[in-house]
């Protein structure tokens, strides 16, 4: 299977790089692009000043949330105004593939990123991804004599009542990855079943996917659940808190980067660049020394200062059932477990 996935990017890259020579020589390059992205301003600007450092190539952009970065390429596809964008999440990807939004481009350094999350196809490219955990305050774990959480079924005892915060599905894609991740390893009826019971134990709900581990780390509630990049941010803060993953598999979102379908055609080369950078090591480097993301990269080895992903159990989780369930299963949590209404 990966000779065969290896001989079909090789085969795409060398179509890709002679269909885009033959581009190229019609259409003069510019030595800058645009490009819509939807990680968080300090991210982004945190990217594009290392590339434009190392590159000298300029890059021009507009910071989105991922519901309105797909929003404007769709709204703008029949005169698109961005080469590229990246930040998305792989399910909001593939939702853009579905709705032929997005154009093919194969790195050349492809086979150094995890297969396990490589397009086949070479529409969107992975960068990195952040991990579903739990995060606890250390000196709350001492007073009760608890042990950090290691499993989902460990956040239902006694213990726990009332000392539990996670964002509300409807608000945060942190959150509603738990959710998912729950229904698609229990099922719907016993997955639901399960949020019921972890709702009892549940002290407050939040908008965002952060404020969870802030609650804890300040010692307002034990323990807080959502994605290992903002857990380990309120560690490298300082607070007293302890990052641990569930044994039974942990849910993820993988960021990507995407070629948008016809976009200017002056900024291919520029765009084709930074995507080849953004998977290379200075990138990966920085996402994780900075912003705490995983980097997909298999020969990028940055220091460590979190458990390292080969050391955590990632669940078989679907992205795409999950973009395709997201309405039903909030609209389900609104009704059955709590309303958005109540979030703080």
């Amino acid at each position: 299977m990966k000779k065969v996935l290896a001989f079909t990017l090789s085969l795409m890259l060398c179509m890709t790089m002679f269909v885009f020579s033959s581009f190229a020589e019609e259409v003069p390059q510019k030595n800058s692009f645009t490009m819509y992205s939807c990680y968080v301003e300090a991210e982004v600007a945190g990217l594009v000043e290392l590339f434009q450092k190392e590159t000298g190539i300029g890059v021009n952009y507009v910071r989105l949330s991922a519901g309105e970065m797909q929003a404007r390429v769709a709204a703008e596809k029949d005169n698109p105004q961005v080469a590229m964008i990246f930040g998305m999440g792989n399910d909001v990807s593939m939702a853009m593939v579905a709705e032929d939004l997005l154009a093919p481009y194969v790195p050349a350094n492809i086979d150094q990123m995890d297969q396990r999350f490589v397009d086949p196809d070479g529409m969107y490219v992975p960068l990195q991804i952040i991990v579903t955990c739990f995060g606890s305050n250390k000196e709350w774990l001492e007073e009760k004599g608890l042990e950090p959480p290691t499993s989902w079924d460990d956040l239902l005892k006694p213990e726990y009542k009332d000392e539990i915060c996670v964002a509300h599905p409807a608000t945060s894609g942190a959150a509603y990855t738990v959710l998912s991740q729950t229904v698609q390893r229990l099922g719907t009826d016993e997955g639901f079943n399960y949020l019921k019971e972890l709702n009892k134990n549940v002290q407050v709900y939040t908008k965002a996917g952060a404020a969870p581990f802030t609650s804890a780390g300040l010692g307002e509630v034990g323990v807080a659940i959502g994605y290992s990049d903002n857990a380990q941010t309120v560690v490298d803060q300082g607070y007293p808190l302890v990052v641990s993953y569930p044994k039974e598999g942990a849910g993820y979102g993988v960021t990507a980067a995407a070629m948008v379908k016809g976009g200017p055609a002056d900024e291919q080369e520029a765009a084709h660049k930074f995507i080849d950078w953004l998977i290379g090591e200075s990138a990966m480097t920085l996402a994780y020394s900075e912003y705490n993301q995983y980097p997909l990269n298999t020969t990028v080895h940055p220091e460590p200062k979190m458990i390292p992903i080969e050391e955590i159990e990632l669940m078989d989780f679907d992205p795409v059932l999950s973009a395709q369930t997201k309405k039903a299963n909030c609209e389900k949590f609104e009704a059955e477990v709590r309303s958005s209404a109540d979030v703080k």
